[in-house]
C-alpha cells in the first residue's frame, strides 16, 4: 500500500490527466453514490488531483482511476482520518 497525503505522496501530485474516474461516497445514513468523472487530456483544463476529489466529494471513500492501459484504486480515510491510501491496479480498459 502507498500512503498519500500525510504519507508517501501529497495528495495534490496524484494528478489524472486522461481516463475515467469512478469515486464512490458514503453518506452518514450509509448510503452508496457513484460519480464518474471523465479526464481526456484534450481539454486544457481536463485534469483532476486527489486533493480536489476530496473537496469536490466530501463523502468519498474509494476512487477507481482506470486508463487505457493501467489504473490505480485509492481509498480515502479508511485507515488514518483524511489520508488516501493507494491498494489496487487495474488492466485499464482497452
Amino acid at each position: 500500500m502507498k500512503q498519500i497525503g500525510h504519507g508517501d505522496i501529497p495528495d495534490e501530485e496524484v494528478v489524472f490527466m486522461d481516463g475515467r474516474l469512478y469515486i464512490i461516497c458514503r453518506d452518514k445514513n450509509g448510503n452508496y453514490s457513484l460519480g464518474v468523472e471523465i479526464v481526456n487530456p484534450e481539454y486544457e483544463e481536463s485534469y483532476i488531483s486527489l486533493k480536489d476529489i476530496a473537496e469536490r466529494y466530501p463523502d468519498v471513500t474509494v476512487v477507481l482511476h482506470d486508463s487505457w492501459l493501467d489504473g490505480e484504486v485509492f481509498s480515502y480515510g479508511n485507515y488514518n482520518k483524511g489520508e488516501w491510501v493507494q491498494y489496487g491496479s487495474t488492466r485499464g480498459f482497452a
